[in-house]
């Protein structure tokens, strides 16, 4: 977790981040065109850090409003929320598998994936 440099004892520990295109924008129906994407490397806790500054700055819009001159950017994910996601991400995931994390940004919605699994019996008691 706290490694400056995890991928030298554990292969795919690290984020990876893409944004698509929009259904249609490169061909009939076609939905799986990169327009850019970024890898996120280092310690693993501060990859979750890095993550959302770096989705929330670049990969996101927001609503722009004013309150007197002070501008307000209204996100449709709040940053809490999405970092709660990412962090249960970075921790459940299988690092065995040597598949880094991977977010994928739409137009309207955001996948997360990781190779992680819950365990197939939890006992609670």
């Amino acid at each position: 977790m706290f490694h400056p440099d995890p991928e030298q004892y554990v292969t795919g520990a690290y984020i990876k981040i893409a944004y698509f295109a929009p259904a249609g924008a490169y061909g009939q129906n076609k939905v799986d065109d990169i327009i850019y994407s970024d890898d996120i490397h280092g310690p693993l806790m501060t990859q979750v850090d890095k993550a959302i500054d770096l989705i929330y700055t670049k990969y996101l819009k927001a609503l722009i409003s004013y309150d007197g001159l002070q501008r307000v950017e209204t996100f449709l994910w709040p940053k809490e929320g999405f970092g709660e996601v990412l962090l249960n991400f970075v921790n459940h995931k299988a690092y065995e598998t040597g598949i880094p994390i991977q977010i994928r940004v739409y137009d309207d919605k955001i996948t997360i994936w990781n190779d992680g699994q819950w365990p197939d019996k939890i006992d609670v008691t």
